[in-house]
């Protein structure tokens, strides 16, 4: 089949809805060919009702992965009838498998980005339902893919079909959605994107840039666009309320380039986050993604309703019949004329907007046929990219406060329902209008905590609220707390679960002159934070759950039962001891503990950190570094708590200290170095703190030989390694002394040298 741009008196394009409750806007797709406004219609298909609908609830309780995208996905059986049909019918899976595969792609960019800085092209990464897939090409690589939590695989990404010319998928025939006159008795339909706010904050609509330059001739400004009212896709409607006027010269259509902006402007007329599912419900928009090759993705036309399938190709130049090129995102999904403009959709998150195709009837039975849709991001020619400024509207959930902790800073927690990239909260004090503090939220668990200093003593109010963007916010959260003096006497603790050495009165020493202390004379050891309480103990108040440990400064609230496992000391069981909550409102409150000796990062940054007890976070180039202490994996966790944690000055290396000694991370287990040794290896050397070498494992002391993954060994000599060529020479070498199994990576550090 050889697709062709439509012809201008007979095709018929029509776009996709989106929902919007009371009087509030209809999305609708069309085609840009001129039929008489009294034209016959084409013969509806059978789909449901479009009728406005409720956003689907919310999860009652976080993931536990660290690789999802939100909290927990809504049970299937709240999705509305026309998705699931169109998730049976198109993609032959079930509705828990589609929910699985959309938090895949949701967490897919973030992955990817990663594997991307560790040197693999993006373009061997594909999902597999809602498995993550690398093709990957040696040790190094599989390594490094099951480190982000993705599958190596021996095969290539499944191939895409073929690029042809495309047809516009937008009609001039009378249709449901919205429309736009072309002159002469003539309109055109298309179907609204995505609902939101441009630059300047105004309601704008975001569809296909086609709707309007798809014409022939163009309708000069202002153009109006108005509703076009259907309750069945494909189906004769009627003229509704006036939208506002296209944005003129946001259209662009070619060059890259296919969107436009509608302005809201009928005050009867209200946007919702939400997109119909063609059966009297709808689903909401949580925020926006980057597609993945292999993802499930859906979209909702005018036409034909809502279909489903999966994405093939991402960030191509699709040709249009009329001889322009978009910049798109190829897909299985069946679409035709009247599709255009309207939103396509992985999960809950917006995707694109419906742009051509090449299927020849809306059965979309063509055994190559493919559609394509022009990308919300991800590249230049994109929707956001286009229109600076411009962002959907995204519904947030309410967020749930769950415990306040008051005090000089006051920290409070919770979490926030289908979290999504790109959430944060802010929190009010005391009917303000400015926010005391704001904080991002973590998608994989939706938790969410924000510190705000200065408090004074006393009551106070407080107001949550969730955001997305500049402008979309939730229902907020409010309550109240009270601020308490700070103490003067120091407390006597109770002690949980065990007994341990209660605190003892110190005698005032009598003030004596302190000579200069010499080069040799140890410095003197500064005062306990807490009396009695040596840095590393745990303390709670007999209110509150949270456990924080002291350290020399401050006390830190620890994250997790892993994190207060890592912090006690090997062979001995965590005792937390109980303070008056008092005590704990007058000390300071450093950052969040987090779990020593893991990886973590952020949904909102691809940088993975080594968590160094409770010094720092260590950035590295490759996850062959940590590796090579025995440290894989990692986890999400908020952004806040990580950006809290001081960053290292340099990246890890390959040499480890710890406790005043050298190391060679040696595959898995430190190999100590010493005066003879340690020049042999020309490596950069990173101090661990005390807990996180509590963690690692130790082995014998570093040789002067090595051997790589591969079975080669080397003899290291004066900064560099020289091969030797068989056992015999080891042995000739002094190879009795044994070797040091380390990664290729470590190995390619040391320059080589003549064989040995």
């Amino acid at each position: 089949m050889q697709p062709k741009r439509l012809a201008t008196s007979v095709t018929m394009v029509t776009s996709m809805v989106v929902v919007v409750v009371a009087a509030a806007l209809a999305a609708c797709t069309g085609t840009a060919d001129r039929v008489r406004a009294d034209a016959p219609s084409p013969p509806p298909t059978t789909s449901g009702p479009d009728a406005a609908g409720t956003p689907a609830p919310s999860p009652t309780a976080p993931a536990t992965s660290p690789s999802t995208p939100a909290a927990q996905p809504p049970d299937p059986s709240t999705l509305p009838d026309g998705l699931k049909t169109a998730i049976s019918r198109d993609l032959h899976i079930t509705p828990q498998q589609y929910l699985a595969g959309a938090q895949a792609a949701a967490a897919a960019p973030a992955t990817i980005a990663s594997l991307q800085k560790a040197g693999i092209d993006p373009a061997r990464v594909w999902l597999d339902g809602s498995v993550l897939k690398v093709h990957t090409t040696d040790s190094h690589e599989r390594e490094v893919a099951r480190a982000l939590g993705a599958e190596p695989s021996a095969s290539a990404p499944p191939a895409a079909p073929a690029v042809s010319t495309a047809t516009s998928y937008e009609d001039l025939v009378d249709g449901s959605g919205w429309y736009l006159p072309v002159g002469g008795g003539y309109i055109s339909i298309c179907s609204t994107g995505f609902n939101g706010w441009n630059a300047s904050g105004a309601a704008s609509v975001a569809t296909a840039g086609h709707c309007l330059l798809g014409n022939s001739p163009v309708p000069a400004a202002p153009v109006t666009a108005t509703r076009y009212v259907q309750t069945q896709p494909n189906q004769t409607g009627t003229s509704g309320s006036t939208i506002g006027n296209l944005d003129y010269n946001s259209f662009q259509f070619g060059g890259g380039y296919d969107s436009g902006l509608i302005g809201v402007s009928n005050p009867a007329v209200a946007p919702r986050p939400l997109v119909s599912t063609w059966d009297g419900n709808a689903i909401p928009v949580r925020g926006t993604i980057t597609a993945t090759v292999g993802a499930y993705v859906c979209k909702s036309g005018r036409t034909t309703g809502w279909t489903c399938g999966t994405v093939q190709r991402v960030n191509y130049a699709q040709g249009i019949s009329g001889g322009q090129t978009v910049n798109s995102v190829q897909t299985s999904m069946c679409m035709y004329h009247g599709d255009s403009g309207g939103p396509a959709m992985i999960g809950f998150y917006a995707v694109g907007v419906n742009s051509s195709g090449t299927w020849s009837s809306a059965a979309c039975t063509d055994s190559v046929g493919y559609s394509a849709i022009y990308p919300i991001q991800g590249n230049a020619a994109s929707v956001l990219s286009q229109h600076t400024g411009w962002e959907p509207m995204v519904a947030v959930d309410a967020p749930a406060v769950t415990q306040v902790t008051p005090g000089t800073t006051t920290v409070l927690t919770g979490t926030l329902p289908n979290a999504a990239t790109g959430n944060s909260v802010s929190v009010y004090l005391d009917g303000g209008t400015t926010a005391a503090g704001t904080a991002s939220v973590d998608v994989a668990s939706g938790a969410w905590s924000v510190s705000v200093p200065g408090q004074s003593a006393g009551s106070h109010t407080y107001r949550v609220v969730a955001g997305w963007g500049a402008h979309s916010r939730s229902a907020a959260a409010a309550g109240g707390y009270t601020v308490t003096a700070t103490p003067t006497p120091t407390p006597t603790p109770s002690v949980i679960p065990t007994q341990t050495p209660a605190a003892t009165a110190t005698p005032t020493p009598t003030p004596t002159s302190t000579p200069s202390p010499s080069p040799g004379t140890p410095a003197p050891t500064p005062a306990p934070l807490l009396p009695g309480y040596p840095t590393g103990s745990f303390i709670k108040s007999p209110s509150s759950g949270t456990v924080y440990i002291v350290g020399p400064t401050d006390i830190k609230p620890v994250s997790s039962w892993g994190a207060l496992l890592a912090l006690t000391p090997k062979g001995q069981s965590p005792v937390i001891r109980v303070v008056p909550a008092s005590v704990i409102a007058g000390l300071p409150i450093g950052p969040i503990a987090l779990t020593s000796g893991t990886l973590v990062r952020s949904a909102a940054d691809a940088t993975v950190y080594l968590v160094n007890g409770l010094t720092n976070k260590i950035p590295f180039s490759t996850f062959d570094i940590p590796a090579s202490i025995g440290i894989t994996g990692f986890s999400f966790v908020n952004s806040a708590v990580l950006a809290g944690y001081p960053a290292a000055k340099s990246v890890m290396g390959y040499g480890i200290t710890c406790g005043g000694t050298d190391y060679v991370a040696a595959a898995g287990t430190l190999r100590s170095l010493d005066a003879t040794t340690k020049p042999l290896y020309p490596l950069v050397f990173t101090p661990l703190d005390s807990y996180t070498c509590a963690l690692l494992r130790v082995g014998a002391p570093a040789t002067k030989f090595l051997r790589t993954p591969d079975g080669s060994i080397y003899l290291l000599d004066s900064g560099t390694k020289r091969p030797i060529s068989s056992m015999a020479r080891f042995a000739q070498l002094g190879g009795s002394v044994g070797y040091v199994d380390v990664t290729a990576g470590l190995a390619a550090t040391i320059p080589s040298g003549p064989a040995a």
